[in-house]
Parts: C-alpha cells; structure tokens; sequence
C-alpha cells in the first residue's frame, strides 16, 4: 500500500510480472493508497442504526478539559503547542478529530476539506473491527474457539505445512509466514491490498519461516484469512454479518461500507477496508471502553474485549524500541503499550496515522483520521498517551 516507485510499476505492467490484469491497473493507475481508496474499490453497504448513541456535548463540563489541552507539546518540526490545535491539525493533514471523555465530547474537529458527515478509510484500523467481529462469531457459536486449527475452516490448507495453525496466531500475528512490506508492486503488502481474488491468492502464497505460536510478525495474511474463516463459519458475507450483528449495535448514527476484492464476489478487505464517519468509529471505542456493552445491549463478550486488549504476562510480549515505540505489545489484532503504574492504554492503528485510542482509567476516546500521517517525530499514538495523561 505504500507508495511505489513508477518505473518499478511500469516494468511490472509491461512484463508481466504482476499476477492478474485488475492487479497490474491497480497498482500502475492507483499507485499510492490514500483515504479515499474506498471510492476506488467495489464495496458492500452496511446500514446506521435505527437506534443511534449519542456522545454528550455539555460544555460546562468539557471547558475546563479543553484548557488542560494547551499544555501539551508535540514534535512536529521542533516543539510544537496544543494553543495551535487548529494548525497543528491541519498542516498534518488531519481530516477528523475526536476527544471523547465520560461520554462527554471534549473536542470534535473536521479539517482539510473534511466534515463530520465525511467517509474515512481505516486502513488498518479493521484488523481491531475484524476482531471484534470474531469475538462476536465465538459468542455465538459460530466459530468454537480461537484455539480450533485454522485447516478445520480452510481445509484447503495443506495440514503438513499448516495444521498446527490456529486461529488465535492469526489474532496475534503469531502465524510464522513470510510477510514483506516494501513498497513494491510484487510484495505480499501490494497484492494482499490490489488483488482481485485475494482469497486464492492468500491461499496459494503463505509460506512458514517460524514455528506457528513462537514470533510475533505483522502480517496481511493473517487478517485476510481470518475474514475468510469468518464467512466460511458464519455461512454469510462479512458484510451481512457487520450489518445484522455489530454496525447496528453501537449505535451507528451513519451508514458504512466495507471494500471488497472485486465486484461480484469479491472478499472483504478485512485488513484495510472498513470505510465510516470518524463519531462511528469512536463508538468502536465506546464499546470496547464498556467492555462489549453499548445502548444497554451486549454487543461481545467482556471475555473477549480483555483477551483482545491486555497486555502479555511475559516480557516476550512485548516490542520494545520497536517503530511503534516502547512498552508496545499486541493482543487480538489491537496494539497496546504498559505506563509506569501498570496501566495500560490500548488502539486500534492503521496507515496514514488513522487512530482509535482508549485509555481505560480515565474513560478516554482519541480518534485521529488523516490523508497522510504528518511530518511527526512520534506516531499518534505517543501523542494520544500524551494527550491522556493531561485530563
């Protein structure tokens, strides 16, 4: 999904070295992926709530919140003050956002040509949603357990090659396949984001490095197939499943869509693909913040929202110094990073700096959506860390 060098994209569309002809249009006329890709691509409707929740807007009680803002100080080009929010916001291209606390609507900002009612891409913002759609699956008997070996749903999987995968190391990235990212129009990242049939070429492309279970590597391959078993065990697209057992549940206030591979039966982009207005997506974060309950109704299990978002009993969890930076660790297709009382904040993090974050011991919901992440010296999620510890 990053952005490829031309020449490289027109050797790869003269020759042939791309697999398929949709792939080959994709990645020459496309090229760089950008928050409006879900124009691009076919795509499944998912429709609002007939029940909408509503965050609070109450500025007695938001005032004093938004003073506390202006004593933070973000990198961006040197020292930079939340007293320039509004500039700070738009000269890194930030299209939506949210601060949200107790309910309450501390800031909500649209920029750069963005409004409230404007669609954002995810990015990887959907590996979190997909998720929670698996917890959901598991809640109801759909799927038995995240420790059922993944050949069960994909039986054509080779079982010598695959069979001691599960699909809880698809949940943490634990798979052991080879996954490279490199900005090339022939790499796993690209095909994975421009095929057509993406389930085929999911399918016929993994191969295994490590044991399944013994190393953590961020891989498309182990969202894309999650979504694939989420179809198989469910008997119905993932879209129909979004639309009868979650969208509507957290009280959408607008419709969404999911992108999908190709027009007819095309598959989910369960790793990249979830397109909404940003106060949606921050009631995803309103119901992982109440542990699974939103609108008064169970929505997923408690269970799963804390196996999703703890962090890791041995230190072997963790990524320190990693690009994402210290105290990281990865639950069920969500980051999180430890703070120094043994607390820990958790977010749902995709391209181009799109953010989800919740701070549960302050009841805090930061969401950032952008057309690119911003010439910061830090990812969003620092800056979320920085912006909670102040309220």
């Amino acid at each position: 999904m990053k952005k490829h060098n031309l020449f490289i994209v027109l050797f790869c569309f003269l020759f042939g070295s791309c697999s398929t002809s949709d792939f080959s249009y994709r990645v020459f006329f496309w090229n760089w992926s950008g928050i409006d890709d879900y124009t691009k691509f076919p795509y499944r409707l998912i429709t609002k709530s007939d029940n909408p929740f509503y965050f609070k807007n109450d500025t007695s009680y938001t005032i004093k919140f938004r003073q506390m803002l202006s004593k933070v100080t973000y990198k961006y080009k040197g020292a930079f003050h939340t007293e320039d929010l509004n500039l700070f916001l738009e000269q890194t291209q930030t299209t939506a956002f949210i601060i949200i606390k107790d309910d309450h609507i501390i800031i909500e900002k649209y920029l750069n040509g963005y409004t409230r009612d404007s669609i954002n891409r995810s990015f990887s913002v959907a590996k979190s949603i997909t998720s929670l759609l698996i917890g959901i699956a598991i809640d109801k008997g759909f799927i038995k357990s995240i420790d059922d070996y993944i050949c069960a749903y994909l039986p054509e999987l080779d079982k010598k090659k695959y069979g001691t995968v599960t699909i809880k190391h698809l949940l943490k990235m634990e798979a052991g396949w080879i996954y490279v990212d490199k900005g090339l129009p022939w790499d796993d990242d690209t095909h994975l984001y421009y095929e057509s049939d993406v389930r085929q070429y999911a399918l016929s492309h993994l191969v295994s490095v490590h044991k399944s279970g013994s190393v953590f590597h961020y891989s498309n391959y182990c969202t894309v197939l999650l979504g694939m078993i989420l179809e198989r065990a469910s008997k119905m697209s993932i879209t129909d499943f979004t639309n009868m057992l979650f969208w509507s549940q957290i009280g959408s206030e607008f419709p969404a869509t999911w992108s999908i591979s190709r027009k007819d039966d095309g598959l989910e982009q369960t790793a990249s693909g979830f397109n909404a207005r940003a106060i949606d997506f921050a009631k995803i974060g309103k119901l992982c913040l109440d542990n699974g309950m939103l609108n008064g109704e169970r929505v997923v299990s408690s269970d799963w929202i804390q196996a999703s978002t703890t962090p890791p009993i041995v230190p072997s969890g963790y990524f320190d110094n990693s690009e994402m930076g210290e105290n990281i660790f990865y639950g069920y297709q969500w980051w999180g990073h430890t703070l120094n009382n043994d607390e820990y904040n958790y977010f749902a993090s995709g391209h181009l700096g799109q953010l989800i974050y919740i701070c549960p011991s302050k009841n805090i919901i930061i969401c950032r959506f952008g057309k690119e992440r911003g010439e910061l010296d830090t990812g969003w999620h620092v800056i979320a860390k920085s912006i909670c510890e102040l309220l």
